[in-house]
């Protein structure tokens, strides 16, 4: 009669537990199941209380307590370098504390308590059921991994996807980078991050900083010599440094960085640029979100290349092919600033009108490739002669337009003799210049009148003979 009576527990008690592990493999997230699962296996041991303690990491266990008769789940963080302290999750006298060891694919996961009361041990039947309710726990805790791996892969594609399209839709390289460090910013919280671009076989140069005014923006690292940015310009693989007080490689920069990941940007096969993210944190950088960076990096690098595509075509959309100087659409638009500003600031530019003598019987004698080299030559001449700030365009055929900011007729008077001049003794005198000056506001208060007005002027320099310089 005994026996049949224990046989029946023990049918009973796996009939339980078959329900139990149908409905937890119901649930969909992890929190939801640690509280069923300590639930289901409360009732199953009819125990006052049980717990539930997972290894977080090497010191760290997260402990869930379930109590009968209360919907709360207690979770807290138990320091403890071996087995976790349980003294703290059942407080009281009088308590038989049984325990299960869990085990998943030979790591040690935690361990399941039961708590009974006014107990020195468990009846034979209750440690049957005990010892089969390992596999409820089992089944539970591969189940949160898995929705942990499936919750992370979905994560990690929606944020790849979702700073891709972002930044693969950005035009313009500056644009570009500041885009790519506000999404990394808004999706980890990272606020320090650098980038390097490659500038040729031996050097990466800084180009864009979270932190400009840090002023190291130009700074030049060595391919496989200089930090960590090096050492991953020249193997081409991402590199964590968790600590990088600790790291070989680390050099001290102006951020004061306790840990650091480095990301090789890579475009057929060639590093192009190289993204540096800092933290003030040491270990900052969970496996998760390099994994997610790393992703972003092919993406980051096609994003790169277009931008520079799309630089580059814009650039030659206003820009003279031959010459290599602004096209006539570009000077008429800086013609547009340059009055903008001067009316702003209340201050004088001159424009310019540089035409060619000669050029005509030049060309049919020697042929259009000789023309091609004067051109080219006499814009070259030009330029030296003006500021950084300054701007030359071509017109059209052998007319050019230099706009000199912030100059009296005085200073472009001077300037237009010195260009004069020297081409009179350039390679190619034989075909020299005149030069027409106009000067805002007096000789115009518009694009299409100060370029009138120099032009006017250049045609009265070419009646007289050419090479000269004469005035609206």
């Amino acid at each position: 009669m005994r026996q049949r009576s224990l046989i029946e527990e023990y049918l009973k008690g796996i009939r339980r537990l078959e329900r139990a592990v149908k409905r937890i493999n119901q649930i969909k997230t992890p929190e939801a199941i640690i509280k069923n699962v300590l639930k289901e296996c409360n009732n199953i041991l009819k125990s006052s209380s049980c717990a539930l303690v997972l290894k977080r990491e090497k010191n760290l266990w997260d402990a869930f307590v379930y109590k009968k008769g209360r919907k709360i789940l207690k979770n807290d963080t138990i320091v403890s370098i071996e087995k976790p302290d349980i003294v703290s999750l059942f407080p009281g006298r009088g308590l038989f504390i049984g325990e299960i060891s869990i085990n998943i694919d030979d790591k040690d996961t935690g361990y399941f308590y039961g708590a009974f009361d006014n107990r020195e041990t468990l009846e034979h039947a209750e440690k049957f059921i005990f010892s089969i309710i390992e596999t409820i726990l089992i089944s539970a805790l591969s189940r949160i991994e898995l929705l942990k791996e499936v919750n992370f892969a979905h994560r990690h594609l929606k944020i790849v996807y979702d700073m891709s399209q972002s930044i693969i839709s950005t035009t313009g390289f500056d644009k570009l980078i500041d885009k790519l460090f506000k999404e990394i910013q808004q999706h980890f919280g990272y606020e320090n991050m650098v980038l390097f671009v490659r500038e040729d076989d031996e050097t990466m140069i800084l180009r864009y900083s979270t932190r400009p005014l840090l002023g190291h923006i130009g700074l030049k690292f060595k391919i496989g010599k200089d930090g960590i940015v090096g050492h991953v310009a020249k193997t081409g693989k991402p590199y964590y440094a968790p600590d990088v007080w600790k790291d070989p490689y680390y050099i001290i920069g102006r951020f004061p960085a306790r840990s650091e990941f480095t990301i090789p940007l890579v475009l057929k096969g060639k590093v192009i640029g190289v993204l540096d993210i800092e933290s003030t944190k040491p270990n900052a950088f969970p496996s998760e979100t390099r994994e997610i960076l790393s992703a972003l990096a092919a993406n980051i690098a096609v994003a790169m290349e277009r931008a520079r595509l799309y630089e580059e075509t814009e650039r030659l959309s206003i820009m003279d092919p031959l010459t290599g100087v602004s096209n006539r659409r570009l000077l008429e638009k800086m013609l547009q600033n340059a009055i903008d500003r001067s009316t702003r600031y209340n201050r004088k530019f001159a424009v310019l009108f540089i035409d060619f003598d000669n050029f005509k019987p030049f060309n049919d004698r020697y042929g259009h490739a000789e023309g091609d080299k004067v051109l080219i030559s006499h814009a070259q001449v030009i330029r030296e002669h003006l500021r950084k700030s300054d701007t030359i365009g071509r017109y059209g055929g052998d007319e050019f337009i230099v706009i000199l900011y912030n100059a009296s007729r005085k200073y472009a008077e001077k300037v237009a003799n010195r260009i004069l001049n020297s081409i009179a003794k350039s390679r190619y005198r034989e075909v020299t210049v005149s030069i027409g000056v106009s000067v805002y506001p007096e000789d115009g208060e518009n694009v299409e009148d100060l370029i009138r007005s120099a032009d006017a002027a250049c045609y009265k320099a070419k009646k007289f003979g050419g090479q000269r310089v004469d005035f609206a």
